[in-house]
């Protein structure tokens, strides 16, 4: 008897440890699907290639299969990420259209990233994010205030944050504005 429950508990942990590689795998080949239109990007960045789509569709199917079957893996919120990092870039290569739908897909999804994760890094990322994509859809006020939101606490990302700014308030005409935001950059050394 003893034995028997010794088999069952062993099957029990094997499958659970074969539903963590699943959701794993997923996630992986998702991202792989994005880094294949990452590296086309590279490749030709002012033509965009049928295979690029494809590939973004794809990260985002992938990605939303994570967040469908496994919301509370710990892979969920880069999961999210990923999905709107996909739309970002699906909005800017996007052969058929303005991609408006895409931005504006990106940003409810980087909103959502937002809402699932503590993790302060990826609260940044997302919010980049979100003013990339209303910069891309010409709310120049929304993407400085969006950029403006992002921590000091991550250099990189900071330095990001405050370029974007400073490009977003001039474009909404508010070029002295700009000037402060890139003296912010200074004072990181």
């Amino acid at each position: 008897m003893q034995a028997r429950m010794l088999g069952i508990v062993i099957a029990a942990a094997a499958l659970a440890g074969l539903g963590g590689c699943a959701y794993f795998n997923t996630f992986y080949n998702a991202r792989q699907s994005y880094d294949e239109a990452l590296e086309s990007v590279e490749r030709n960045p002012d033509n965009p290639s049928p295979g690029e789509e494809e590939d973004l569709r794809d990260a985002i199917e992938g990605a939303g299969k994570v967040l469908a079957f496994y919301p509370d893996s710990r892979w969920a919120d880069d999961a999210q990420l990923l999905i709107a990092d996909a739309l970002l870039l699906l909005g800017s290569r996007s052969t058929s259209g303005s991609g408006t739908s895409s931005f504006e897909e990106a940003m409810r999804a980087y909103s959502s990233v937002m809402v699932m994760t503590d993790d302060g890094r990826m609260r940044d990322m997302a919010t980049i994010g979100i003013g990339s994509a209303a910069l891309a859809l010409g709310r120049y006020d929304d993407a400085a205030a969006s950029f403006g939101a992002v921590s000091s606490q991550r250099r990189d990302l900071y330095a990001i944050s405050r370029l974007r700014q400073a490009e977003a308030l001039v474009l909404s005409g508010e070029p002295g504005l700009a000037a402060p935001v890139l003296d912010t950059l200074q004072s990181m050394d």
